[in-house]
């Protein structure tokens, strides 16, 4: 089991407005969350090696509440999985999706692929490996692609 804050695990630059930034509040854990505005924004960073195999990934974001959709694409290596939220209720919650590395993944990214709310923030990323078929995102989000 491996846990990243999104702004430490990816190379997100403060006030680097064409990507990912950082942003600040008392939800976020630590203090701190990756925030980005414009659909493929991308950060990325090298991270041990998984070995090839299925895993859930789980990311930390926050939903504004207007029941508009926002997703991310986050990647292990050449495997990615795209996970997309809503809600009626403004609330930080986990978005989770099985994905399954063919081969030894080194690498983490996170893509903006849609962006329906004001803004994209992920405040941290998880990765363990699937363990019978357990992978689910919190009530009230959408189903994982």
């Amino acid at each position: 089991w491996r846990s990243y804050a999104a702004l430490a695990c990816c190379d997100v630059v403060g006030g680097d407005s064409r990507g990912w930034t950082v942003g600040g509040g008392s939800a976020y854990q630590g203090g701190l969350a990756a925030s980005a505005v414009n659909v493929g924004s991308t950060a990325q960073q090298a991270i041990l090696p998984l070995a090839a195999g299925s895993y859930c990934v789980a990311a930390r974001v926050y939903d504004d509440g207007s029941t508009n959709t926002n997703a991310i694409d986050l990647s292990l290596g050449d495997a990615h999985a795209q996970m997309a939220w809503s809600g009626p209720t403004p609330v930080m919650r986990w978005v989770r999706s099985v994905v399954t590395a063919g081969s030894s993944a080194g690498r983490l990214a996170i893509a903006v692929a849609q962006r329906g709310q004001a803004g994209v923030v992920v405040d941290a990323l998880e990765i363990y490996p699937l363990e019978e078929g357990v992978c689910a995102s919190d009530p009230a989000v959408l189903t994982n692609t």
